[in-house]
């Protein structure tokens, strides 16, 4: 008898860490964890303290929802 085995895409294909995406977008691990954990990305647990989320989607409420950076201003000018 023969047995042969379905070979399954990984279920975790474009998921990683919350420290890694935070890495990856240029944002603390903590700015993460707290949009996964008020539901804003998706997260999963992968055992007791790890969690994941979808890197994609952490990039695009990332870019969405950046707050604006201020802009530098250039005191070398002089106004008259």
């Amino acid at each position: 008898m023969q047995v042969t085995a379905r070979v399954l895409d990984s279920p975790f294909e474009g998921w990683t860490t919350i420290e890694e995406a935070a890495e990856i977008i240029g944002r603390n691990k903590r700015t993460v964890w707290g949009w996964a954990t008020k539901g804003k990305i998706s997260c999963f647990p992968v055992g007791k303290k790890m969690r994941v989320v979808n890197v994609e989607e952490v990039r695009e409420f990332a870019e969405k929802y950046s707050p604006p950076r201020p802009q530098t201003v250039d005191k070398s000018r002089k106004t008259e």
